[in-house]
């Protein structure tokens, strides 16, 4: 049969009271560092190291390096770095986009007032218009009535010269 070692952990809360924690190896493996609020890679390599090991920071420069990318975590910085960059771009060309239909949209924005404008003056002209032909149809009222009566006296003068032309038909028989 197969057996799991366990571990307990006694740990004091921040009133002062004992705590212990049981827990499988590879759960306190988990659960030290957090505890203590450090890395794995830190425990191993800088607090627990074993004394033959304890030399690294003063080995050749590709284990020193390989050490320094654990402890720190270049390699997710790295990742993330990367992740940035992409990101960046993108939202560059999203930028760049969004600028193109901003200045679209100003020329849009530009044409439309311009239009408005015209619409306003046009507006503006219709009523001078307006009033213009509301002038001219008074005045052409004026000119219907004096030319009605123009006509009126043109008729009585013809009813006259007939009647006068009549008159000297009559003189003339007499």
């Amino acid at each position: 049969s197969f057996k799991a070692l366990d571990g307990v952990i006694d740990c004091l809360d921040e009133d002062g009271q004992k705590h212990s924690l049981t827990n499988t190896c590879a759960e306190l493996d988990r659960t030290v560092p957090s505890l203590l609020g450090v890395s794995k890679v830190i425990l191993e390599n800088v607090i627990f190291c074993h004394q033959e090991e304890s030399s690294w920071p003063l080995s050749d420069p590709k284990t020193l390096k390989s050490k320094f990318d654990e402890i720190f975590a270049s390699a997710r910085y790295t990742k993330a770095l990367g992740e940035v960059k992409k990101e960046r771009q993108a939202l560059e060309k999203q930028t760049a986009q969004f600028a193109g239909e901003v200045q679209a949209l100003r020329e849009v924005q530009a044409t439309a007032r311009e239009h408005e404008a015209s619409a306003v003056e046009a507006e503006a002209s219709s009523r001078e218009c307006e009033v213009h032909i509301a002038e001219c149809e008074e005045q052409l009222e004026k000119v219907r009535r004096e030319l009605a009566e123009w006509d009126a006296k043109q008729k009585h003068s013809e009813a006259m010269r007939k009647q006068m032309s009549r008159y000297r038909l009559q003189c003339d028989e007499l």
